[in-house]
């Protein structure tokens, strides 16, 4: 139907435009997204391309990931300054991590689902966070407006931007190399 193939159009446009929805890898085929007003996660059937669940989330959630292993959803919330941890088998929330800052938005999970990488935007920084202790053990300022993160595979490096162009860290540093 038309309207099922314009929210199938609008939901890939998300995923491949957007730091607010993600895919779990297969054979789950579900994609997350974020509804901000709502503070929820919509889980989407991507076979089917329908709601399965509402996943009630943090205040005003920006980004979303999915850990390497798909059986883990992160998602910032901007005004509770947190991240809300969602296990794909049961659709709950089963962790919610402090991330302090000014508001998060777009994160990165490195493959081994031990850090997290979390843009805070009003300080115009990168916080790294560890997943374990679900402490920030350190802010690595960009000096610029940031809105898109990722990790590389073999998590040695972050690729962050937005603005004037792309910033390069090295993670055994915590430092901005490029």
């Amino acid at each position: 139907s038309l309207s099922s193939s314009v929210s199938a159009a609008f939901i890939l446009s998300l995923l491949t435009l957007s730091p607010a929805a993600a895919l779990t890898p297969p054979p789950g085929h579900f994609a997350y997204v974020v509804n901000w007003a709502g503070s929820s996660v919509s889980v989407v059937d991507t076979d089917a391309w329908v709601v399965t669940a509402t996943i009630p989330v943090g205040g005003e959630p920006s980004g979303v990931a999915v850990g390497a292993g798909g059986y883990n959803v992160y998602v910032t919330n901007r005004t509770d300054q947190t991240i809300s941890v969602i296990d794909t088998v049961s659709n709950a929330v089963w962790a919610t991590i402090p991330t302090g800052g000014g508001g998060p938005g777009a994160l990165a999970v490195n493959s081994t689902e031990t850090t997290a990488y979390v843009i805070d935007g009003p300080s115009h920084s990168v916080q790294v966070l560890d997943l374990f202790s679900q402490t920030v053990t350190a802010t690595i300022p960009m000096g610029r407006l940031c809105s898109y993160i990722a990790v590389d595979p073999s998590n040695r490096y972050v690729y962050v931007s937005g603005g004037d162009g792309l910033s390069i860290v090295d993670t055994r540093y915590k430092s901005i190399i490029a």
